[in-house]
């Protein structure tokens, strides 16, 4: 037997999943935190209090006093 060329092999056979493992963990950790930051962001956007009123709607369209429209 040749103990050379079957500790390469075994190197690749314990290294390789151990580092796929680590890098798989990594990823959940950087996807879960964006995913975390992005739920923060949209509940501090769900919590803003508008204090403008809605435009009224007139027929089809809305009525927004800032848009100068054509009434004929």
């Amino acid at each position: 037997m040749h103990m050379g060329d079957e500790v390469k092999g075994l190197r690749m056979s314990v290294l390789l999943p151990v580092l796929l493992l680590v890098w798989a963990i990594i990823a959940f950790f950087q996807e879960g935190n964006a995913w975390k930051n992005r739920r923060t962001k949209i509940i501090d956007r769900n919590n803003v209090e508008l204090n403008e009123t809605p435009p009224k709607k007139i027929g089809m369209l809305y009525d927004d006093p800032d848009w100068e429209i054509y009434k004929g």
